[in-house]
């Protein structure tokens, strides 16, 4: 009998270790053992890659199989090429915001410029009224009436904070007090005069401090590559983000693990470059990075921009690492594909098929294709 292993926390995807040297040991925790049938509560058991075989009885036996964690696999994975990693405080951000944004159902609407727009504008702590985001988003009438439930999701999983702003009778200043500071009286954050809090204060809203600190790190980025990446999953993914590799200063924005496809990737907003340094210093890295994955045995290298007009340095940058045909696969997303949130076949076909449909792409699609019928320099079709 064989038993796919499963993550919970994972939704439709199974747990799929990568496919490459070494990943037997992988599992040598679950077992207690070396690679092999080993004996587990009276049975033989034998892990594969991504599922446990086991004779099976008439007798009813509970196994309790403990799997490694995300970050334990990639610190396998890295160490065997005398790399090791350590998170960064980015990473935590991002990982708990995206929770955050899960729970509220509401990481899809970063899709959509409006909402990334209104993020950014509350970044620093502005607070805004209901109607004064309902201005700033400008959203069709139809979709005005289902903003309540979302505004109402967003606060229910601590993603806005709800409170009011009122000016300090004694020295004039305003201040923004949250709905659970809010007393009788209250203390005013410069003189600190206590006043009766005043009728007249419209509620007003705020991004969490972990959002804002997100947003104003570029992890909104990250968080929508991650979400192209998932998607090319058919099976199994993990990843992990920020991880910092040394020796070499190396910063990852994703590491992931793609139905056993090992991923790295890199994610820049280009929207401010000051100066042509500024790019040369984002291509070495790119470079420095790529020769990193390359070395490792990555499957695919991914370069994402907040932006459909990638600079002419970049394209070249694609184009060169692909022109051998060997792994990585070198791919660019776009912002047009970010915000559609996956990617069709249309992406690794220079010409469209002749029923004009195009289907789902899968990582090992897109490595099957893109390595025998070549493939476009960015991904959007």
């Amino acid at each position: 009998m064989e038993c796919d292993l499963e993550d919970s926390a994972a939704g439709r995807h199974t747990y799929y270790p990568p496919r490459i040297k070494g990943q037997k040991s992988l599992l040598e925790e679950v077992t207690n053992g070396g690679w092999g049938a080993v004996s587990v509560a009276g049975e033989c058991w034998r892990p594969f890659q991504d599922r446990i075989c086991f004779q099976a009885n008439m007798e009813a036996n509970y196994v309790d199989l403990r799997l490694p964690s995300t970050e334990k696999v990639f610190e396998r994975i890295l160490k065997q090429h005398d790399y090791s990693i350590k998170r960064s405080d980015k990473a935590d951000y991002i990982a708990a915001s995206t929770t955050l944004l899960d729970q509220a159902d509401f990481t899809k609407h970063l899709r959509e410029t409006v909402y990334r727009d209104l993020f950014d504008a509350m970044k620093k702590g502005e607070a805004l009224t209901k109607s004064a985001m309902l201005q700033y988003l400008k959203l069709p009438k139809k979709q005005q009436s289902g903003f309540p439930s979302v505004l109402l999701d967003l606060l229910r999983h601590g993603c806005l904070l709800r409170g009011s702003l009122c000016r300090c009778p004694a020295c004039g200043m305003k201040n923004w007090y949250p709905v659970d500071e809010q007393d009788e009286f209250v203390a005013c954050t410069g003189c600190r005069n206590r006043f009766q809090f005043p009728l007249d204060c419209a509620h007003s809203y705020r991004l969490s401090s972990l959002l804002s600190t997100c947003v104003d790190q570029g992890g909104i980025p990250v968080i929508l590559t991650e979400m192209v990446l998932k998607n090319l999953a058919k099976k199994a993914y993990m990843a992990i983000p920020g991880l910092k590799l040394s020796p070499g200063e190396h910063d990852i924005d994703i590491a992931a693990v793609i139905d056993g496809r090992l991923v790295f990737a890199e994610c820049k907003t280009m929207h401010s470059l000051k100066s042509p340094k500024n790019l040369k210093q984002i291509m070495a890295q790119l470079e420095k990075d790529h020769a990193m994955a390359k070395d490792i045995g990555a499957d695919v290298f991914c370069v994402s921009v907040m932006t459909d007009k990638p600079y002419q340095s970049l394209l070249n940058f694609v184009k060169r690492k692909n022109k051998t045909h060997k792994p990585p696969l070198t791919i660019m997303l776009t912002l047009k594909d970010l915000e559609k949130g996956w990617l069709t076949t249309a992406c690794v076909r220079e010409k469209a098929p002749v029923n004009n449909r195009e289907s789902r792409l899968w990582v090992n699609d897109m490595l099957e294709l893109g390595y025998h019928n070549g493939f476009r320099c960015t991904m959007s079709a």
